[in-house]
């Protein structure tokens, strides 16, 4: 058989459907312990985006669209967790480090964090965004870190991330304005986020690497 994570517009004889995992994270702690380890902000929305700083991500314009269209009262905590693949990124890292530079309410790292601690920082979020500009053959392996947080997550409708069904927020289109709307008002709808917290759980549950490895290995013995 020929095992792809997701569907395309074709069909194959041998081809068969099976998500990417999510790597496997159960936390005993609750998030406002895990948030007071971490030295995070405990009465505020907390807003995570991250994976590998690439400018097709665009990632300087969706922070920037996020702190500009966020009102005075939104109480929200921005989280860029953003390693950098190579030297050719570092106008991008200026960018946002020039955007999160004075605000106290932005935490803008580049550090390459041991997965367990990026994961407890998911964990830890209300909620994280992830702008992928365009379809792709492939699927995101940086969404699987919000589902493994049981985090709502809000995404465009990319096909990158066309393999979740669960605990996720699809804008219309590629606007990064669009994008930096949804997050902002999921940020303000705490009961939304919970019912996608729920949904994100069922999600975990499919998705975690050892159920995948399970089916993997009954469909190849099969």
């Amino acid at each position: 058989v020929f095992v792809v994570h997701r569907d395309y517009p074709f069909e194959l004889e041998k081809m068969r459907i099976l998500a990417l995992g999510c790597p496997v994270y159960e936390q005993k702690e609750s998030r406002q312990a895990v948030r007071a380890r971490l030295g995070l902000p405990q009465d505020v929305v907390i807003l995570t985006t991250l994976g590998l700083l690439s400018p097709w991500k665009r990632i300087p314009e969706i922070v920037g669209r996020i702190l500009a269209q966020r009102s005075p009262n939104d109480r929200v905590f921005l989280q860029i967790l953003t390693p950098l693949p190579g030297a050719e990124v570092q106008a991008e890292a200026a960018a946002v480090q020039q955007l999160a530079s004075g605000q106290p309410d932005v935490l803008f790292s580049t550090e390459f964090r041991p997965e367990k601690d990026l994961l407890d920082r998911v964990y830890a979020s209300d909620l994280g965004v992830l702008y992928h500009a365009q379809n792709t053959g492939s699927v995101s392996a940086a969404t699987k870190q919000f589902v493994s947080g049981r985090t709502p997550l809000v995404i465009t409708g990319s096909s990158h991330a066309s393999d979740l069904q669960g605990g996720v927020v699809r804008v219309e289109g590629f606007d990064p304005a669009d994008l930096a709307e949804a997050a902002l008002s999921l940020a303000r709808d705490e009961r939304r986020r919970a019912a996608l917290r729920e949904e994100a759980e069922r999600e975990y549950a499919r998705l975690n690497m050892n159920e995948v490895a399970r089916r993997l290995a009954e469909l190849l013995q099969g």
